[in-house]
């Protein structure tokens, strides 16, 4: 039998091209299938979860500030709120100005234009409200929100995923953490899932779940861009940053892992502006703020009586640590729970209760989770050797902030500050000029330092226009003036002299 060849390589090729195109279309109906799922995953998070975030309308007090003075970026966004407001949707009202885009698009030319924007009666509202969300915490009616968008409102109004409103009131608040507690007065409010933010890992994805001006629910897409983050809004952080299309006003966002539970809550707010947006406060962090608010009416936290540093990447080879981590104890106060437990000045903090600690602001955020009189086991590192020390905390309070002036601790806790010299390898290292003030070697959060806006790695340069130069000078000169109800300092702040009252 005469067999012909090369029909019977057509015959093969069509084969081997029929099976590709089936292969093919089974691959994209799974790949269209699988988007389907997800598509339509995204929609009953949406619906489900949303049950369990409102959206919040504000209407200012006529008297209200714009308050910044609780967050260490007040330069991230120098706007006032209205002013804020009225740049973001009128920035281009003149069609023969050019674009303000490059705010935060770059566009160096000015060349790039856009229609006018016509201001409508959403616009004009946003004026005068504000808006954000909140995440209900129980079926009682209490709901979680960040301070600056509640604090000193002239009446909240909450929007549940059905349209219904209700008139909200302010519990309590927390600024140390940002946290305020609504209630409003009704039963039967649907339940949260709420997941483990200890659990939340890098890279992460996850769905943020809020309110839009109109009080409309909205959606958008991320990730979780970091863990224990501290961008200076707070002064107890550790949060997560993300990554998501996020505006400004959505402040109190729910943040919801891929499992449908809530892990977090946006940190942003109008007051703070769009930068605060970008972090979200640990779910589990907001519960146990937001359970102590509703059972107490306000926080206490547990109290070590240090002053602590960070540790670099020098300075870990010295101590004998394997890579940067922890924080070095400078300073034990006497008669406070650190002291009392045999903590010393060199010693590194590693870990409380086995939890690996980042850094100062970790640790900080650590011990402040706990009550006091909480006893915690603190690992250490002294002379490259490790250790564990039980401490029972003491409670934070302006009398420990404060000690009597007369005491050595004085000048080292002045204020809630903790000063030292400036010698020539600290002056290079942080671009000062030596001799020329003394050192912030620490501030602690909530204050009257952190109030006044000092911060740490900070130089005083004058005390009431008398230059400093040393600890000894400066606590001369504050004894002298110890009467005054305000005390003037020159304080050098990233390279820039400004003038700051501390009372």
């Amino acid at each position: 039998m005469k067999i012909n060849v090369p029909q019977t390589r057509s015959i093969v090729l069509i084969c081997i091209l029929a099976f590709g195109i089936l292969q093919h279309a089974a691959l994209a109906a799974d790949e269209q299938q699988t988007l389907q799922a997800l598509s339509k995953g995204f929609a009953v998070l949406a619906q489900e979860v949303g049950e369990a975030v409102v959206g919040i309308r504000v209407v200012s007090d006529e008297n209200r500030e714009p308050r910044f003075e609780h967050f260490e970026r007040r330069d991230v966004f120098p706007f006032r709120q209205e002013e804020f407001r009225r740049w973001w949707f009128d920035r281009n009202a003149d069609p023969e100005e050019k674009s303000e885009d490059h705010f935060f698009f770059p566009d160096p030319h000015g060349e790039r234009q856009v229609p006018p924007v016509r201001v409508t009666p959403e616009h004009q509202f946003i004026d005068n409200n504000n808006f954000g969300s909140g995440i209900l915490l129980d079926k009682h009616g209490h709901i979680v929100t960040v301070i600056g968008l509640v604090d000193d409102s002239g009446g909240i109004t909450i929007t549940l995923q059905d349209g219904t409103r209700l008139d909200a009131k302010i519990v309590a608040s927390d600024r140390a953490t940002g946290i305020s507690v609504l209630k409003v007065d009704t039963d039967g409010l649907p339940t949260t899932n709420f997941g483990d933010s200890d659990d939340v890992a890098l890279g992460e994805l996850m769905v943020a779940l809020g309110y839009t001006a109109s009080q409309e629910p909205t959606i958008s897409l991320g990730m979780i861009s970091g863990v224990g983050r501290n961008p200076r809004i707070a002064d107890y952080e550790n949060w997560l940053a993300i990554d998501a299309n996020l505006r400004p006003g959505t402040g109190g966002s729910a943040i919801v892992n891929a499992k449908g539970e809530i892990i977090g809550m946006t940190a942003g707010s109008p007051s703070e502006g769009a930068f605060a947006n970008a972090f979200a406060i640990p779910i589990n962090t907001v519960r146990q703020i937001a359970t102590e608010l509703i059972e107490r009416g306000k926080v206490t936290r547990g109290w070590l009586g240090v002053s602590i540093q960070e540790v670099d990447s020098d300075m870990a080879d010295k101590l004998g640590l394997d890579r940067p981590m922890g924080a070095l104890i400078t300073q034990t106060f006497d008669g406070m729970p650190a002291a009392e437990s045999g903590l010393q000045r060199g010693d590194v903090i590693t870990a409380i209760n086995a939890e690996t600690i980042k850094g100062v602001n970790h640790l900080r955020a650590a011990i402040a989770m706990y009550k006091p009189m909480t006893t915690v086991s603190i690992s250490i590192l002294r002379d490259r050797q490790t250790q564990n020390i039980s401490v029972t905390l003491g409670e934070r309070s302006p009398q420990a902030l404060r000690p009597p002036k007369d005491s050595e601790e004085y000048v080292n806790l002045w204020k809630g500050l903790s000063l030292q010299n400036l010698t020539a390898d600290l002056a290079e290292k942080l671009g000062h000029t030596a001799d020329e003030g003394v050192l912030i070697a620490d501030v602690v959060p909530g204050s009257v330092a952190a109030e006044a806006g000092l911060r740490k790695e900070d130089l005083i340069l004058e005390v009431e226009n008398q230059p400093i130069h040393n600890v000894a000078e400066f606590k001369a000169v504050v004894e002298k003036v110890a009467g005054e109800a305000k005390i003037l300092l020159l304080v050098k702040h990233e390279g820039q002299a400004r003038y700051i009252t501390i009372k």
